[in-house]
C-alpha cells in the first residue's frame, strides 16, 4: 500500500469523525450514517477493496453485547423496578443523611455492574437524585460526581457493558488465556481510581456535611412483575457467579469447564426471553423505547470506521511513534490523555476504545508495561471523559436534568470531567494502577 494511498485514508478517516460530529450536533443527523458513508468510500474506492467485505467492519461483538444488555434491563426499567430498587436504598438511609452520598455511589456501582450502559444507568441516577439534592441543598455537584464515578466503576466490573467490550478486545488482540486475568485487572484498577476520586469528592464537596432527617416515604410494595424480574436478574447473576466460584472451591473440571461457556451475550439474550415470556413489561415497548437503537447504530458505524485505521496499519504508526517518542513511566499516563481528550466530543465506546485498544498490544511490547495497566489508562480516560456534555453519555444524561438546571449541569459535567480525569491521570503517574 502507497504512501500516498495511507495518507489520503487518513485524512478521509479524520474528515468523517469530524463531519459527522458536526451534522450530528447542527442537523441532528446520527453519526453512524455519516461514518458508514465515509467507512464505504474508503474501503472501496480509496483501498480498492471488494464491497463485499464492507460488512465485515461491522463490530458485530460490540453491537451485540450492548444489545443484549439493553434489551434484558430494558424490562426493569419499563415496569420500574430499578426505581423501586433506588427508593428503597433512599429509604434505608433517610435518617442518616451522611451515607446517601455512599448509597448514591454504591447504588450506582450496581446498575453499572450488571450491565446497563453508562448513558443510560447515568440518566436513570440523575433523574432520580438530582431532585433529592435540591430538595435537600446538597451540593449538585457531589450528585453528579457520586453517580457518575459510580457508573464509572461498575461498568468495568464483572457483567459491566464497558467490561464485555474490553475483554472483546483483549480476546481479539490475541492473549489468550490471559484475557480473564488481563479483564479482570482492568477493573480493578478502574476500582481504585474511582473509589479515591470519590472519596475526595466526599469530602471536598462536604457529603458528611449533611444533616436533617430526610423527608422520604415508604415506597410502595413491589409488584408481581417487579418481583419476578428482581429474581431473574439474580439468577442471570447467579449464572456468572456460582459456575466460577463453585468450580475453585471444588477444583471440578466440569464445573470449570462449564463456567467458561458462560458469555455475556447469550445470558443476556436468554434473560430477557425470560422476562418476555413471563410478560414483566409489554416487550413491544421495550423495544421501542429502552433499546438505544439511534447509540447503537452511530456505535457500530464509528467502530467501523475507525476500524479501517487498524487496516492500514494506522494504530500501529501510533503505537511506534509513543513508545519512541514518550518515556516508559509516561506512556500510561499519555495513552489516558490522548483516550480523554478524544472522548471529550466522541463516543468512548464507539470511537475511543476501538483507536486506543488496537496499539495497546505493541505499546506493551515495546515498554515491557502491563497490558492491564495500559488497557485500564485507555478505558478509563475514555470512559470518563465521555461524561462531558459533548459526548453521548454526557448528553444522555444531560437530557433528563430539570429544564431549569440544563445550563448548570453542563457546566457540572465538564467540572466533573476536569476532576475525575486528574485524579485518575495522577494514579496512573505515580503508578498506583498494576
Amino acid at each position: 500500500m502507497s504512501a500516498s494511498t495511507i495518507t489520503l485514508a487518513v485524512v478521509l478517516i479524520i474528515a468523517g469523525v469530524v463531519a459527522a460530529v458536526i451534522l450530528n450536533s447542527k442537523l441532528h443527523i446520527n453519526m453512524g450514517f455519516t461514518a458508514l458513508f465515509f467507512a464505504y468510500i474508503i474501503y472501496v474506492f480509496v483501498l480498492g477493496n471488494s464491497p463485499r467485505g464492507f460488512t465485515n467492519l461491522w463490530p458485530t461483538s460490540v453491537f451485540l453485547t450492548l444489545l443484549s444488555l439493553a434489551m434484558f434491563y430494558g424490562f426493569a426499567t419499563e415496569n420500574g423496578t430499578l426505581k423501586l430498587v433506588a427508593d428503597h436504598v433512599m429509604y434505608r438511609v433517610r435518617n442518616v443523611p451522611f451515607l446517601i452520598c455512599p448509597a448514591i455511589f454504591l447504588l450506582s456501582v450496581a446498575l453499572a455492574g450488571i450491565g446497563i450502559v453508562p448513558g443510560a444507568a447515568g440518566a436513570i441516577l440523575i433523574a432520580i437524585f438530582l431532585p433529592i439534592a435540591l430538595e435537600l441543598k446538597i451540593h449538585p455537584m457531589l450528585i453528579v460526581l457520586t453517580s457518575g464515578v459510580g457508573v464509572g466503576t461498575g461498568t468495568l466490573l464483572g457483567t459491566g457493558s464497558a467490561f464485555g467490550v474490553v475483554k472483546n478486545y483483549i480476546a481479539d488482540a490475541g492473549y489468550g488465556d490471559q484475557v480473564d486475568a488481563i479483564a479482570a485487572q482492568v477493573g480493578v484498577n478502574n476500582l481504585v481510581g474511582m473509589l479515591i476520586a470519590f472519596v475526595l469528592a466526599y469530602f471536598i464537596w462536604g457529603g458528611y456535611k449533611i444533616k436533617g432527617i430526610v423527608n422520604f416515604s415508604k415506597p410502595a410494595p413491589a409488584t408481581k412483575e417487579q418481583k419476578v424480574t428482581i429474581a431473574i436478574i439474580a439468577a442471570v447473576m447467579a449464572s456468572f457467579i456460582l459456575p466460577v466460584v463453585l468450580g475453585k472451591i471444588t477444583g471440578n473440571a466440569a464445573i470449570l469447564g462449564f463456567s467458561k461457556k458462560i458469555n455475556l451475550v447469550p445470558v443476556m439474550f436468554a434473560g430477557a426471553f425470560l422476562c418476555a415470556v413471563f410478560q414483566v413489561a409489554d416487550p413491544r415497548e421495550v423495544l421501542k423505547k429502552r433499546v438505544g437503537w439511534s447509540t447503537f447504530f452511530m456505535v457500530g458505524g464509528m467502530c467501523s470506521l475507525i476500524s479501517i485505521a487498524s487496516l492500514i496499519g494506522i494504530d500501529v504508526l501510533i503505537g511506534d511513534w509513543i513508545s519512541q517518542n514518550v518515556p516508559t513511566f509516561l506512556v500510561g499516563p499519555c495513552l489516558l490523555l490522548v483516550a480523554a481528550v478524544l472522548s471529550l466530543f466522541s463516543d468512548s465506546i464507539g470511537v475511543v476504545f476501538p483507536l486506543t485498544f488496537s496499539f495497546i498490544p505493541a505499546l506493551a511490547a515495546a515498554g515491557g508495561l502491563s497490558p492491564s495497566y495500559l488497557y485500564a489508562c485507555a478505558a478509563m480516560g475514555a470512559l470518563n471523559a465521555g461524561g462531558s456534555p459533548l459526548s453521548t453519555g454526557g448528553a444522555s444524561i444531560l437530557a433528563v436534568a430539570p429544564e431549569e438546571y440544563k445550563p448548570i449541569m453542563f457546566k457540572w459535567e465538564w467540572l466533573m470531567v476536569i476532576y475525575v480525569t486528574a485524579v485518575i491521570l495522577l494514579c496512573s503517574i505515580v503508578h498506583i494502577f498494576r
